[in-house]
């Protein structure tokens, strides 16, 4: 099962919000993360920091229960000249 979410839904307000943190890790077994970015050293950039480290939290509690979990990234460029 894939999921998709978008960077942008944790800063929209009212009932269109969603945080990483409402959403059930034990669902999908993909989730597609829109955007991050690649730095002039073409390594992998996540502009949010928090949201990076609680999808590392959730990849570390499926690892605990011997489930798989992996990470798909969308890239963008529009911010590199």
């Amino acid at each position: 099962m894939v999921g998709y979410y978008g960077s942008w839904a944790t800063y929209r307000p009212g009932a269109g919000k969603l945080s990483i943190d409402n959403i059930d890790p034990y669902i999908c077994t993909h989730l597609i993360y829109a955007f991050a970015g690649v730095g002039y050293d073409n390594k992998i950039r996540v502009s949010d920091r928090v949201f990076l480290g609680q999808l590392l939290l959730i990849k570390i509690a499926r690892r605990n229960a011997h489930q798989h979990f992996i990470f798909h990234f969308i890239f963008s460029n529009c911010h590199r000249p």
